[in-house]
């Protein structure tokens, strides 16, 4: 009677925590299950919103050339408005299949429910707008109207991705890039305004008002996504800002923001449009990057939101393990060591297909337990790891004072955290993301060390290219606008310093549009990444060869000894460009306009130089082109 009231007191003892247990890891698998869905779904949005968006640039793109053409009475832009119709064509197709394939994103936006049969509302009056076009049966303002509606539409789908995600860090980058877009598209109606104030007798109030608002509203828009960018976004950002297109588009502000502009006496309107256009497209390129930056953090966060949910899991039935094992110890003692023989077989299990190398060592540093993940990052097997020091999977350039500091730091009872480049069995190396902290008795006294690890080593190379891509041109792999200005002062100041003598040659292509029109896109790009590698062969290591414009490019040669040597350079150049290169079975020819200009004798500055040699460039075009000169005042 007394074995049976005790075991019924231990029972209500028992039971509630056993129910809080319950209740407390359901509530946690359910919650966890919630994010991983949440997270799919946040993954799918943000893909439908790489899309979208590149659906919304086509369209900006095509809202500019109609009201230019619209504008000049059907006289100028009918190439161009065609050429881009059929792009923004392929990108629709592609976004109509991407939301017949994702049908659960439906009642994510009312935009999407209301597709005909899969896509915004607007879209499907997008042929009889073209139409009115087509036949100038359209006004200006009517024409912007629907385009500006229709892309309102497709970038309100960043918003329920808002409302699903939790996590500060990816709230605030979504934040910034559907200001990013906002702006962007504030951007691209700024542009295609343009073509109307141009062909405007008189900017009237209105007008100069309505063009400052949105302006007005760019700014803002930019300025809030560069506020909730991370550090790498906003560096890819401010260097976008940074190119000519930035500086051309402030002055036509300045110009038809002025009081009495006189519009009528503007020689380069065409220059001014496609500057406005080179800005578009640096800002889609910030917007590319930005995407690339959200889908990794995603990536990231699907990764550890399935580890939690797992971990959880998990977590839940230990605790109900433990729940029977604490009610099993004090009814029955022998039950209790066989259920704590079971736990520790499951803990085990836990640390061996861990997704992290988890190694543990001894005070001597000896390593008496690796993991299978541990083995797969060294490339040993357990017979050559155990009873070895992890010190011989060190790279060589990992210094000493590292190694000291992990024992300084671990032996004095601390952790120690940081990333190593570590060497594989086989000699490769790797970076790995570690955690090393002492292991205590009851007594508090140090028994092992446990050092957890994680290869981290594609993450770096992630990180690598973004900062490639921001300074090198994405076609050819040579250094970018940016960049080849950066190389061109540093050389500057390198001859100014040492009283020597550099050259600066300002590059044309001769015949590229030629190949463009006949043969399409693929062929010019393969024509340019040819001639990139034509001119590097051409030159010295010391020298730098950047791609500034579509067919432009420039070379920076340091230390020269005489203008004749810069004249061999140039005259090699163009015969390895006259050289045929071959598409798809076609021989294809083109040649080459070069301006020269030394440092420092035609001058200290870059962009005097720059300006130049594009001046000695425009010189040889006029003479008959395929050759080079150096500049003289007459090239002005």
């Amino acid at each position: 009677m007394k074995a049976k009231r005790f075991t019924t007191n231990i029972l209500l003892l028992i039971f509630p925590l056993v129910f809080g247990l319950l209740m407390f890891a359901s509530y946690v698998i359910y919650d966890n299950v919630k994010i991983v869905n949440n997270v799919d779904h946040i993954n799918a949005l943000i893909k439908l919103s790489v899309i979208n968006n590149a659906l919304v640039h086509e369209l900006q793109l095509e809202r500019a050339f109609s009201n230019a053409y619209v504008s000049s009475n059907g006289k100028k832009f009918h190439f161009e408005l065609v050429k881009q119709r059929f792009q923004t064509d392929i990108i629709t197709k592609q976004y109509q299949k991407h939301i017949q394939q994702q049908p659960f994103l439906k009642k994510y936006n009312n935009n999407i429910s209301n597709a005909l049969p899969y896509g915004p509302r607007l879209l499907s009056r997008l042929e009889n707008v073209r139409l009115t076009v087509d036949k100038l049966a359209i006004k200006s303002q009517q024409l912007l109207d629907y385009y500006t509606a229709l892309n309102s539409e497709l970038i309100t789908i960043v918003i329920p991705t808002l409302q699903l995600t939790h996590k500060e860090n990816l709230t605030t980058l979504l934040q910034a890039y559907f200001h990013l877009v906002q702006g962007k598209e504030y951007a691209a109606l700024e542009w295609a305004s343009l073509a109307t104030l141009f062909n405007a007798q008189k900017i009237n109030n209105e007008k100069r008002n309505k063009f400052n608002n949105l302006i007005s509203a760019q700014n803002t828009n930019l300025s809030a996504f560069s506020t909730l960018s991370d550090w790498i976004i906003r560096q890819i950002y401010q260097q976008s800002i940074n190119f000519q297109s930035e500086t051309m588009t402030k002055n036509i502000r300045s110009i038809i923001l002025n009081k009495n502009p006189e519009l009528n006496n503007m020689t380069e309107k065409k220059i001014w449009f496609e500057h406005a256009n080179s800005r578009l497209k640096q800002l889609k390129l910030v917007e590319d990057n930005v995407v690339k930056h959200l889908l990794l953090i995603i990536d990231k966060s699907t990764k550890n939101s399935n580890n939690t949910l797992i971990f959880s899991i998990l977590y839940s039935a230990i605790a109900l393990i433990i729940s029977a094992i604490l009610y099993n110890y004090i009814a029955k003692v022998i039950r209790l060591q066989k259920k704590e023989h079971q736990q520790l077989h499951k803990f085990k299990l836990i640390v061996d297909n861990n997704p992290n190398s988890v190694i543990i060592t001894t005070l001597d540093d000896t390593v008496e337990y690796c993991n299978q993940k541990g083995l797969e990052m060294t490339g040993f097997n357990k017979e050559n790891i155990l009873g070895q020091k992890p010190r011989q999977w060190l790279a060589e350039q990992t210094s000493d004072n590292t190694y000291e500091e992990i024992i300084t730091t671990t032996v004095a009872g601390n952790i120690w955290q940081g990333e190593l480049l570590n060497k594989h069995q086989t000699g490769r190396l790797y970076w790995a993301r570690t955690s090393i902290f002492p292991v205590k008795s009851l007594q508090g006294k140090i028994s092992s060390f446990i050092a957890i690890q994680e290869d981290v080593t594609q993450q770096k190379k992630d990180q690598e290219k973004i900062r490639f891509l921001a300074n090198h041109d994405p076609l050819t792999g040579l250094p970018s606008l940016r960049l080849g200005m950066d190389r061109l002062e540093q050389a500057i100041l390198n001859a100014t310093r040492h009283e020597l003598t550099m050259a600066l040659m300002f590059i044309d292509l001769d015949g590229f549009k030629d190949i463009n029109d006949k043969y399409g896109h693929m062929a010019g790009d393969t024509v340019l990444q040819e001639v990139g590698q034509r001119m590097i062969f051409e030159t010295r290591t010391t020298d730098t060869i950047a791609r500034i414009g579509g067919d432009e490019f420039m070379a920076v040669l340091t230390n020269v000894k005489k203008a004749e040597a810069v004249s061999q350079v140039a005259n090699k150049i163009l015969r390895r460009i006259k050289e045929p290169f071959y598409f798809q079975e076609h021989e294809l020819t083109i040649g080459a306009s070069i301006g020269i200009v030394l440092c420092p004798q035609h001058g200290n500055s870059s962009s005097v130089l720059l300006q130049k040699a594009d001046e000695a460039m425009y010189q040889v075009k006029k003479s008959g082109k395929n050759s080079y000169a150096f500049f003289t005042e007459d090239s002005s």
